[in-house]
């Protein structure tokens, strides 16, 4: 929770429909959520996507997930993998 609540402050170039009053909005809720939120939301699963914008070396890198949360568990499951316990 807390990495999620530190995306609503800096988002460090990941992208989402959310606002600030319902931060970090994994699934849009109908009677506060703007239009646009509930227009990207996936139909399958409700869950709204993620776009990951980065620049190394002059080289832009732009990932999607269909989640916040399938961002943070890729994202930590890099480091897991690599670990030497």
């Amino acid at each position: 929770w807390l990495w999620m609540s530190s995306m609503c402050r800096n988002h460090y170039g990941v992208k989402w429909p959310q606002t600030n009053r319902h931060c970090p909005n994994l699934v849009p809720e109908s009677s506060r959520d703007p239009p646009l939120a509930l227009a990207r939301a996936r139909q399958d699963t409700g869950l709204l996507p993620v776009t990951v914008r980065a620049t190394v070396k002059q080289q832009l890198y732009v990932d999607t997930y269909p989640s916040l949360l399938d961002l943070y568990a890729e994202w930590y499951q890099a480091y897991v993998d690599d670990a030497n316990f």
